[in-house]
């Protein structure tokens, strides 16, 4: 860890000294005024809004798949996993060369009018096939969010100011999972689950063309420049350690608190006997103020610690995920609803503070 800082090239080391000492530094952010930076993050943000709400709904109507199909807990599971994460998984990285070649706005609109209407016909299906297919068409889709979305940062933002702007991009996680949960569970409620789909695509639709019309592509490199081999690209990421090992943390911390929030919704509703409508709200409220809090305050605390020491952009997520686990644990273990919620919005909030620092980390380590 103490080493992180010898395994950044000399020029990322001097360009980051010379931010850190006021100094003015060169960059596509040049091109564009703060407040034009800021509406392009605000795109974002809802671009991020529109997939974690569209990710997010299949959670609140769990219950009703279940009734609908006859699943049992174990289908559900898969269900709500597998076709979404390994699809997500296998398209993120063509979708983000695509990005690279072709431009990243371009592909975060297609990516997100695809996510939107696979979103619709989820809400569609007759059978459960149909059902997976159509979620498994979500996953590839929002596998062309995130790289994208960062890369643009990489270059609305200066390297002392990222931490913050991702740390505004994670929190859009707040406002996707409090509609996916309040809106889609009345929705559900009230309608059936189709509805809460078909809801969900109808909000996210208008933001795809939003990222369209609003966000510009900064220009990176000279017209007609051709980007370095794959391979290369991969045997150069593979020669940084820090890359390796934030990378490594983030597959083991994507696939073990996330798989416990997916059923929270439906323990609210067998064990505590709420509706649809209660367990979401409640359930949104808790997680969207984790969120926001956890993201913001990561952001900040990141950047802050970076200025001593560049290690702590390691540091501090391997603190917060210590801290994480015996929260969740004991959330778990409560018996009253209030003290549950209270616990899994610190536990929401610890999670979101990790990953600003991870984000700011592998931009850092990769010349952004």
């Amino acid at each position: 860890m103490a080493a992180f800082s010898d395994r950044i090239e000399p020029q990322q080391i001097a360009r980051e000294e010379c931010v850190s000492a006021g100094a003015a530094q060169a960059g596509p952010w040049d091109a564009f005024s703060p407040a034009r930076r800021w509406l392009f993050l605000f795109v974002l943000f809802l671009a991020g809004v529109s997939s974690t709400m569209d990710r997010g709904v299949m959670s609140i109507v769990l219950e009703q798949l279940k009734q609908e199909f006859a699943l049992s807990d174990t289908m559900l599971g898969l269900l709500g996993g597998a076709p979404f994460g390994i699809c997500y998984a296998l398209s993120s990285i063509p979708l983000a060369r695509v990005a690279d070649r072709h431009g990243r706005k371009r592909v975060l609109f297609w990516a997100a009018l695809g996510w939107a209407i696979m979103t619709g016909l989820c809400g569609l299906a007759t059978t459960l096939p149909f059902l997976i297919l159509a979620r498994m068409g979500v996953g590839l889709a929002e596998g062309g969010s995130t790289a994208p979305s960062h890369a643009l940062i990489a270059d609305y933002f200066p390297p002392i100011r990222r931490a913050m702007a991702l740390a505004v991009l994670t929190a859009s996680g707040t406002l996707g999972t409090l509609l996916a949960s309040s809106v889609g569970g009345w929705v559900t409620q009230n309608h059936g689950w189709r509805q809460a789909f078909f809801v969900m695509a109808a909000i996210s639709l208008p933001i795809a063309f939003l990222v369209l019309s609003v966000l510009r592509e900064p220009r990176r490199t000279a017209p007609g420049a051709a980007s370095p081999p794959f391979r290369q690209d991969l045997a150069a990421l593979a020669r940084k350690p820090a890359f390796v090992s934030v990378l490594t943390g983030l597959l083991f911390f994507t696939a073990m608190p996330f798989a416990v929030i997916i059923f929270t919704p439906a323990f609210l509703i067998r064990d505590m006997g709420l509706s649809a409508t209660q367990a979401g709200s409640l359930f949104g409220l808790a997680t969207a103020t984790g969120t926001v809090f956890g993201s913001l305050a990561g952001g900040y605390v990141a950047d802050r610690l970076r200025r001593m020491d560049d290690a702590w952009l390691l540091r501090l997520p391997a603190i917060l995920m210590a801290v994480e686990c015996p929260v969740t644990l004991a959330q778990f273990s409560q018996s009253g609803l209030w003290p549950f919620l209270v616990l899994h919005s610190i536990s929401t909030a610890l999670l979101y503070a990790v990953l600003p620092s991870c984000f700011a980390t592998v931009q850092y380590v990769c010349g952004g």
